[in-house]
């Protein structure tokens, strides 16, 4: 879908160009995945706008968000996993062993 829109929006900008005429400026926006859509396009054809926008686009590289996510999860299991919903106060502590085989 991503690659689909990008060649859809340049497909546009190049039509609205060629029925209008080139404008003086041309920004991009995108929201979501047209956040993703905007930055991949700006940076495939950075010469024909002269700025963009996105929008809660998922623009830093997989492997950071995925660190982050899972950092999130692994911190939210240990402190409100199988402990009967409490808290856990730092008197307990795990293993490197228990984490390794987490």
């Amino acid at each position: 879908m991503i690659k689909e829109g990008i060649a859809d929006t340049e497909a546009l900008r190049a039509y609205f160009e060629m029925k209008y005429g080139k404008p003086n400026m041309a920004l991009i926006t995108g929201h979501s995945m047209g956040g993703i859509i905007t930055i991949a396009t700006i940076e495939k054809y950075p010469s024909e706008y002269n700025g963009a926008l996105p929008l809660c686009g998922w623009l830093a590289p997989v492997h950071a968000l995925f660190k982050t996510t899972l950092d999130m999860l692994v911190t939210f299991d240990y402190l409100f996993g199988p402990n009967n919903g409490q808290i856990v106060n730092g008197k307990v502590r795990l293993s490197v062993e228990t984490l390794e085989n987490f």
